[in-house]
This record gives C-alpha cells, structure tokens and sequence, in this order.
C-alpha cells in the first residue's frame, strides 16, 4: 500500500514536470537490479525496501530534469521583468587586486546532447591567465556545467593561483558548491571534487552571474561542443581571435569589485 502511495505521488509530479516517460523505465530498472542482486549477489531486499529505493531513484531523477530545465532559462526567474532588467546591465567585474577570477559555461546541444564545457581565468588586470574548452559527449546541461565548474578549478591551481574568484551563470551548480543546496546524484562527485580543490587556495570567493555577463566562458564551452579533444591555451599563446575579442570586451568595460 505504501509503494502505490508513492508510485501515485511520483506519477502526478511526473505529469507536471511533463516527463511522465521517466517512470516506468526507472521502476523496471529497480527491479532487473533486485533481481540481478538475488541471482549473482545472494541478496533479498523486502518489496517495501525496494520499492523506497525505487521512488527514491524517480525523485532524484525528476530534479535533475527541473534543475536542467532552470539551466537553459525556462525557469520563473529568467521570466520575471524585474530580472530581465538587471539581465540587460549585467557585465563582467574584475577582480580586486592579488586574486584571480574563473568564469565557467556548460553547453549541451539537445539537454542530453553533444555536450563540452569551458571557461576562463583572469587576473585583476582583466588579462586571460589560461583558457580550456573540453567535449563531454552525451550530457546534460546540469552535468556540463558541474564538469566545467571542477575543471576551471584545477586548472586556476594548477597556474599557481592562491586567491580565487569562482563565477558561474549556473545558479543550482554555485549553490551546491557553497552547500546551500546539495547535489543530485548525477553530478555529487563532481562537486565533491571541486570543494576539495578549493580548499588547496589561500582565499575563495564563489558567486553567480547572469550569462550574459559571462560571454567568455559560453564562447569556450560551445568550442567544447565542438572539439575533438581538450584544449588549452595559457597566456602566451595566442587565444582564439573570437574569444580574444571577447576578453578584450570585458576588461575595456569591466569595472574592479571589491571582496
């Protein structure tokens, strides 16, 4: 009786999130797991376990979907007038002088869909220290935008940098980093990563942007999209014309913030 509760429950926030097709698939994995645990594992479940277990697994699942749903900007915020003013006289901020500043984008062409992840580190002088882009394959947005998220970290450690500044245009994946929300399951080690490494800086600031005060980061991650392999330029070498132009944009209109 309680597994038809829930089974009811699950099939009427399925229906309002419009991906009712999520539900049998999941409960008929449950079960092939149950049965592949009972065969080569030797171990019996109750029916009201794993019918918990099930319900759970949808749930997760179903919140992924929204969180992705928010990421391409069909969420109530992105329609709000109020927003979309503040929207229009987004730009990006430099950092204060001795820190570093890392923007990251996801981009998924399809959500799932052929995927890449970039961004860009900048110093106070609005400068590119070192950029990446990266194809992901099939992913959602939501994983896009953690995987980009923990690459732009480890790549501003790896440059030497002790005080940085974390931005991204993904609200859900900054509020999971500074553990105002936790993570889905489809991206909790990716953001256990990215904690960790932040901790190896002196100093850490993480915030989020509207996108569009984050083009640099976008024109990466769609390179990503499109990229055989990762690539990588550190200052010094040339970046994408584009992309420069770009940076350029930023640091010209940029104004310094303090922290």
């Amino acid at each position: 009786m309680e597994f038809l509760q829930q089974w009811n429950g699950l099939c009427k926030t399925a229906g309002r999130q419009d991906h009712p097709e999520w539900l049998l698939p999941h409960f008929c994995w449950g079960i092939w797991k149950e049965r592949n645990n009972r065969i080569f594992r030797d171990r019996e479940e109750p029916a009201l376990i794993l019918g918990r277990k099930v319900s759970k697994n949808i749930k997760e699942n179903l919140q992924v979907l929204k969180e992705d749903k928010e990421e391409t900007g069909d969420s109530e915020i992105a329609k709000d007038k109020n927003s979309n003013l503040k929207r229009q006289d987004a730009s990006w901020i430099l950092p204060p002088d001795g820190w570093s500043k890392s923007n990251f984008d996801g981009a998924s062409k399809g959500n799932p869909g052929p995927s890449g992840c970039g961004g860009v580190i900048r110093n106070s002088f609005g400068e590119g220290v070192a950029t990446f882009a990266s194809p992901l394959g099939s992913q959602t947005n939501h994983l896009a935008e953690a995987r980009a998220a923990s690459m732009v970290v480890k790549l501003a450690f790896e440059a030497g940098i002790t005080k940085l500044w974390l931005e991204g245009d993904s609200k859900n994946i900054i509020n999971t980093i500074n553990g105002i929300s936790p993570p889905s399951w489809s991206i909790a080690n990716i953001i256990a990563e990215t904690r960790a490494t932040l901790t190896k800086f002196d100093e850490v600031h993480v915030t989020h942007v509207y996108r569009e005060a984050n083009p640099v980061a976008d024109w990466f991650a769609n390179a990503g999209v499109n990229a055989a392999t990762n690539l990588t330029w550190l200052a010094g070498k040339d970046f994408p014309s584009e992309a420069k132009s770009l940076i350029d944009y930023d640091k010209i209109n940029g104004r310094t913030a303090q922290i």
